[in-house]
């Protein structure tokens, strides 16, 4: 063999050696990751579980066992808990009530807030109608909500129908 085809060889090897340490690292990577996520998701989900609770709800979000990939991301297939029952979470939506849906979404938005709430100083965060469908204790649960963010973020507005929980809000500032 030439020199060159030798070198083409070696160079070749050397390849193989780098993609296989490369490969190793990727996977070490993604073991990482997926600790990672599962960490931050016990934490949002056990605050949003909190917030469910405080509403008076009777079913709570299951930390998922395993973290999925489909394509490049990671993927969390939530799994739900309804009066100790497990629930798919794919037919979960049919179960809920209109209220309840509004509860689930207000407390996963949250505790997505308070994951990190050194960020939040400088937020304005917009609440678009957070009582429709609400009675009066899930109602009153959102209004303590919505001033504990109020000490924590730049500004807190509310749109809303309803004059009775603005005028609750209204009276703290």
């Amino acid at each position: 063999f030439s020199n060159a085809v030798i070198g083409l060889i070696a160079t070749s090897e050397a390849t193989k050696a780098k993609i296989v340490g490369l490969d190793k690292e990727k996977l070490a990577k993604e073991a990482e990751l997926v600790a990672h996520n599962k960490t931050v998701a016990e934490k949002y989900l056990k605050e949003a579980n909190e917030v469910l609770k405080s509403c008076g709800c009777r079913f709570s979000i299951r930390t998922p066992e395993d973290f999925s990939r489909r394509g490049a991301s990671p993927v969390i297939d939530l799994g739900f808990e309804l009066l100790g029952i497990d629930i798919d979470g794919k037919k979960f939506g049919d179960i809920l009530s209109e209220s309840d849906k509004r509860c689930l979404a207000f407390s996963l938005f949250i505790a997505k807030l308070n994951t990190d709430e050194t960020k939040l100083k400088d937020k304005i965060i917009v609440l678009d109608d957070p009582f429709t469908s609400l009675d009066d204790n899930r109602q009153d649960n959102t209004i303590f909500q919505i001033k504990k963010l109020e000490n924590k973020c730049a500004q807190v507005i509310v749109l809303c129908h309803y004059s009775q929980p603005m005028a609750e809000l209204a009276n703290d500032f």
